[in-house]
């Protein structure tokens, strides 16, 4: 899923900015940071790991995704599990707004809803992690859980390795036209019935082929058409 850099919108004079304040997502802990700040060891030992630890992506209510993260490294912890779990990656990116003069930064998810896992997982351990409160599915085919590809992993790994640059806080109003970027209705314009702000989502009545449909997207996979 590609997304749209918007480096450029980022204010470039400092005067105009009185502060900088920075808010980290909820359930941050030093161990995540470890985690992404060591994404090279990650990405190598994904190359050369086991066939046994996959990487599966999990999906979770919007905004828990580090609460999440925490309570799956504790379920491992409790059932001294720690030899099947090899990482758990919950992407972020910066994201500001500026408020009288001042900019607060936010780290927010790439992946809203999503939190990757790499593991050696069995039965047992898939459900007891699809049983934590705030835990959808993990997501797969026929209701099991599917490995993710080579390709979708490297593609998830390269974004946090490689973090965008931060990006201005994005809002949509009921009623405002967007054309969509990405996906598989790219170049269709759609109408912002709902947006929301903590999960990155629009839902869009987009009119195809002369018939209205309903459409949930992220936010990055629309540009607004003045």
């Amino acid at each position: 899923m590609s997304e749209k850099d918007l480096q450029d919108s980022v204010p470039q004079d400092s005067n105009d900015v009185d502060s900088i304040e920075s808010v980290e997502p909820q359930g941050e802990n030093t161990e995540s940071k470890n985690i992404e700040s060591n994404i090279d060891s990650i990405i190598a030992d994904s190359k050369n790991s086991d066939k046994k630890f996959q990487w599966y992506a999990i999906q979770t209510y919007s905004g828990s995704e580090q609460s999440v993260k925490k309570a799956i490294q504790n379920l491992i912890d409790q059932n001294n599990a720690k030899d099947r779990l090899k990482a758990i990656v919950v992407p972020t990116e910066d994201v500001f707004e500026i408020k009288d003069k001042k900019k607060k930064m936010v780290q927010t998810s790439l992946y809203p809803g999503y939190v990757f896992v790499q593991i050696d997982l069995d039965t047992r351990l898939w459900h007891l992690i699809q049983s934590l409160p705030r835990v959808g599915r993990f997501i797969g085919e026929s209701k099991k859980p599917t490995p993710l590809s080579d390709a979708d992993i490297k593609t998830i790994l390269d974004k946090v390795q490689n973090r965008p640059a931060p990006r201005p806080k994005v809002s949509f109003s009921v009623g405002e036209i967007v054309q969509i970027t990405d996906g598989p209705f790219a170049n269709f314009t759609g109408v912002v019935e709902h947006y929301d702000m903590a999960s990155k989502k629009l839902k869009l009545n987009v009119s195809i082929f002369g018939r209205n449909t309903p459409v949930e997207i992220n936010d990055v996979q629309v540009e607004k058409t003045m």
